[in-house]
């Protein structure tokens, strides 16, 4: 008899077969998500020019406030430029920040040395996680 890829998965995983059926809808919906998000994806113009009246670079979200600002003056040219990558589901969450530790998207400071505190960290100091994007 033969399985079909679900199927040896499926048994792989030990996952019987009332099991599967959430799991499967799970993962579709999941991919679905990532691919209609919005937030997702990027809106980057092609056209440059070559002089610009402002120039907001790495914005916060007070930063893309101004930037807006600026450009309800028809007259203005603003770059708007952020040094971001891409979103991840765990910046979604800030109660997963911790798992941003030394990625791209954190800035990876380091507290002062201490005395009395973070002995077991070296050179007594600990991460200090500061994103490279507002949550």
């Amino acid at each position: 008899m033969s399985k079909t890829v679900i199927q040896t998965y499926a048994i792989a995983l030990g996952i019987g077969k009332s099991n599967i059926k959430p799991i499967l809808i799970y993962a579709l919906t999941y991919f679905n998500y990532y691919l209609m998000n919005l937030e997702n994806q990027s809106q980057v113009t092609k056209k440059l020019l070559k002089e610009y009246d402002c120039i907001v670079i790495d914005c916060s979200s007070a930063d893309s406030v101004i930037a807006n600002r600026l450009t309800e003056n028809s007259e203005w040219n603003v770059l708007l430029l952020e040094v971001v990558s891409h979103e991840t589901e765990i910046t979604d969450v800030s109660a997963l920040s911790l798992y941003l530790q030394n990625t791209k998207l954190n800035w990876k400071y380091r507290a002062q040395a201490q005395d009395r505190a973070y002995q077991a960290m070296k050179d007594n100091r600990c991460c200090w996680t500061r994103g490279k994007m507002s949550f």
